[in-house]
Parts: structure tokens; sequence; C-alpha cells
């Protein structure tokens, strides 16, 4: 039961390590900067964020770049509440709260996200058009659930301030992710462009052709030509991102591990102590089937069916038991079944 637990959180962090719900973190740079700090107002702030992000997605080695207020599972919280349009207004603790996050054209292309339903923002989402926002599953189970699908939702508006408005206009819907930690139960979360709802504090993300790590000091020359004084910092590939995210999840696959191992090797030695017993016990009835004409094969098979026969019973009730355990650990699972046949297959 133990190892089996063991393998599906490993076979989880492998799936995280490859393709995270809220982002792809392979062939991705990061670096953050706060552009208050530098005396940046809003207007020249935009200007910044529009100039770097030209000048990143010319240069060699670049497939995508963005700009964005909040990477996922930075460990932070940020979250606005939310009024659904024609839905009656709800009070104090029972107004429901999605994360939220700015980001600039081309997020959810650099993070690769995929859009499923309406588009994601381009650079014609300004502060003279409509307010619009991209939103998850979750936001629509959760705050929509009358809606047969995702595909309704596109054109709905809510409002950050009340059920009067103003209001924002859903244009994108995305698949749910991990955002705040990877045992989090789904929540809704809210996307809107960093044109319409600035942030001074900017996290660049870079998705590269290739091995991220070569275009640190490219990608750093152009933040710095057009700002030298800019201080520059948590520069680093996303997959080192993932690192705290997933530092729980790998100590309890050791753990789970180390303790799994223990276990096996318990049982492995009572098998052999149980059949070695055994064999004590039957040396006058092997010396007499020898006797009578009995061959060594026939003996060894007469002993290594009695190990089988404990061995089959113990990994069926094993079986039976992770069966059921494993229902416990569904919330830190994610692209694994808790029934996962690979792991079960393996462990067996």
């Amino acid at each position: 039961v133990v190892l089996i637990a063991a393998g599906l959180v490993v076979r989880t962090l492998q799936q995280l390590q490859t393709m995270n719900p809220g982002f792809d973190p392979q062939n991705g740079l990061t670096m953050s900067f706060d552009l208050g700090l530098q005396g940046y107002d809003e207007a020249g702030g935009k200007q910044f964020y529009r100039q770097l992000n030209e000048r990143l997605q010319a240069l060699p080695g670049v497939e995508s770049a963005a700009i964005m207020s909040y990477i996922p599972l930075s460990l932070n919280f940020n979250s606005n509440q939310i009024f659904v349009e024609g839905k009656p207004a709800e009070r104090g603790e029972n107004v429901p709260l999605a994360m939220t996050a700015s980001v600039g054209p081309g997020y959810f292309r650099t993070m690769k996200t995929p859009i499923l339903q309406g588009r994601e923002f381009t650079e014609q989402d300004g502060e003279k058009s409509e307010q619009v926002a991209v939103v998850n599953e979750a936001y629509v189970r959760r705050l929509m659930p009358e809606l047969q699908n995702t595909t309704d939702v596109v054109g709905k508006r809510f409002s950050w301030r009340s059920a009067g408005g103003p209001f924002i206009r859903i244009v994108g819907v995305v698949p749910t992710g991990k955002y705040f930690n990877i045992a989090e139960e789904p929540r809704p979360f809210v996307w809107t462009p960093m044109s319409q709802d600035y942030n001074s504090s900017g996290i660049l993300v870079v998705r590269t052709k290739g091995n991220p790590e070569g275009l640190f000091g490219p990608v750093r020359e152009q933040v710095q030509s057009l700002d030298p004084n800019l201080p520059l910092f948590d520069v680093k590939t996303l997959t080192e991102h993932m690192k705290l995210a997933l530092f729980p999840a790998k100590i309890a696959a050791t753990v789970l591990g180390v303790f799994g191992l223990v276990a096996l090797m318990l049982a492995a030695i009572g098998v052999y102590g149980i059949t070695s017993y055994a064999v004590a016990q039957r040396t006058h009835e092997i010396g007499v089937r020898l006797a009578l004409g009995a061959q060594l094969s026939d003996v060894l098979k007469l002993v290594l069916s009695h190990g089988l026969k404990l061995t089959i019973i113990g990994a069926a009730l094993g079986l039976l038991g992770a069966y059921l355990a494993t229902r416990a650990i569904t919330s830190v699972l994610y692209g694994v079944s808790a029934t996962d046949p690979l792991t079960f297959g393996f462990v067996s």
C-alpha cells in the first residue's frame, strides 16, 4: 500500500515537471523586476513592457515572451471578490473569491496554457477598449454552474466591485490548473490584460526554442538596454521555479518510498522465514519423495509454489488495500489516477 502511494506521488511529480496544469515549465526562464521602485509611472511602465516584449520577440532563440504580475505556484495568494452580472449580490463571507493576475499579450501562448474557448489578450485590449478577462473552468463551475458548457461563458460579464458594475467581459476560458500549491482544490482564477490592469511589479517569462540557460545573458541585456539601472531578481528557469512548490511532494514521495521499501524487505524476510520453516518441517517428506524417484525440479516446484501462494495472497490484499487507501491522496495527484494501472502493475 505504501509503495503504491509513493509510486503515485512520484508519477504526479513527473507529470508536473513535464506539464504543469497551469503552465509548461520546459524550456522557459523567468526574471522579476519592479518598475515602481525606479520611479516609473503607469504610462512609462506600459511603454517599457511593450518595448521589452517587442525586443524579446525578435531575439534569436526566443519562441515567445510575456510580462505578468503573478506566476503559478509562487506560493503567493492574490484574490478579489466576484459579482456576476444578473445574479443576486452575496454579502460578507458568502461573496465568492477568485485568484487574480494581470498579464501581457502572449501570456497563455508563452505559458503553453491552451485556450478552450474564445481568445487570449491582444494589443487591441487597451485602456480605451472594453474591459476584458480570461477565466478558468473552475470559475464557470463555481460561479456559473447553470451553464451547460464553457462555450456559454464567453461574453458574460462580472464586476470586482458590486452587482451593479462596472463590468468586465469574459473573452476566453482556459483549463483549471494549480496556482497556489499542488495540493489545492480547483479554484477560480481570473486574468486581466496588463494594459487595463497595470502592475508595476513585473515578472518576465521567456519561452525558448532550446536550452533556456543559454539565453539568460541575451535576455538580461535586452532588459538593461532599456534601463541599465533596473535591478533584476529571481532569475531562474521555470523548472527551478517549480522546485519549491514540488518540495513537499518530493519529501512525501521519499518518506513513503523508504517506508515502502522497508515494508517490502520485512515482507520478503517473513516469506523466507515461513518458507524455510515449512521446508525444515518437511525434510523427511522430501527425502522420501527423492527416494521414490522425484526430480530436484519437482522438489523445487513444491517449495516455490508454497512461497508463491503467500506472495500472491499478500499482493492481492495489498492491492485491495491500496485501491481503497490511495483515494485519500487524490487531492495531491495531477494527471495520474488514484488507481493508476502503471503504478499498480510496477509495484506488484
